[in-house]
């Protein structure tokens, strides 16, 4: 359900954005969410912080502003599980949100800056490292391929 109800991909019909439950709301959210992240045969998917990013966009035209920044607040601008380049050039998994600031999740390095694949992954919390910070969100599948869940559920904490 969109707030403009009028709109031909808003459903199911409703006289008034107003009588919309605020679960609905939220699963209109999490239904583009999942539509945009999830693997089709059909198209690529997208990274879990471009899904965000491009959500937060339509917030407050299409979706809930309110509902929205629930949404947010819960996933994080970087989604567990998204795989992020930091300023040194080495890649991480987000593995933990804080509180302190979603920009600045937990982390488990995974590839060092000269490239190298970790077998012990360190955890690093970006909001007590000012200097260290994600500089790029990147695709899972494109990066790691098929065994992109493999090694995040896999990651071994050092």
């Amino acid at each position: 359900v969109k707030i403009e109800t009028t709109m031909n991909s808003s459903y199911p019909p409703v006289k008034s954005f107003d009588e919309v439950r605020f679960e609905t709301r939220l699963l209109a959210i999490v239904d583009v969410y999942q539509a945009l992240v999830g693997r089709r045969s059909y198209k690529k998917s997208w990274a879990p912080p471009a899904a965000m990013k491009f959500i937060d966009q339509l917030s407050g035209i299409e979706f809930d502003m309110d509902v929205w920044d629930t949404f947010y607040e819960i996933m994080g601008k970087f989604p567990i599980g998204s795989l992020v380049e930091l300023n040194d050039g080495s890649m991480a998994f987000v593995v933990q949100r804080t509180d302190e600031d979603l920009d600045k999740p937990v982390v488990a390095l995974i590839r060092n800056a000269k490239g190298e694949d970790l077998t012990n992954n360190t955890l690093i919390n970006l909001s007590d490292e000012p200097d260290i910070k994600i500089v790029k969100d990147l695709d899972n599948y494109d990066i790691l391929g098929e065994s992109s869940m493999d090694r995040f559920t896999n990651l071994k904490i050092s």
